[in-house]
């Protein structure tokens, strides 16, 4: 993951993420969002149909300006 976050930043490419999140709590809101231990902007939260685990809804986060 440090490879592919690092390699995006570099070629000034946005990374692509998927989360699970329980579908009975609230998402956390984008500021508190991150790819692995590095800080982030959030571009772009896109919910896609339901994942593997039951109970938790799959999301695709695009984060830009990782540091």
């Amino acid at each position: 993951m440090v490879g592919y976050l690092t390699g995006q930043e570099i070629h000034d490419l946005d990374s692509e993420l998927y989360f699970a999140f329980k579908n009975d709590i609230s998402a956390p809101d984008n500021t508190q969002l991150c790819p692995y231990t590095y800080a982030a902007k959030v571009k772009s939260v896109v919910p896609l149909s339901s994942g593997s685990i039951t109970g938790y809804g799959k999301q695709k986060i695009t984060f830009t300006d990782i540091r």
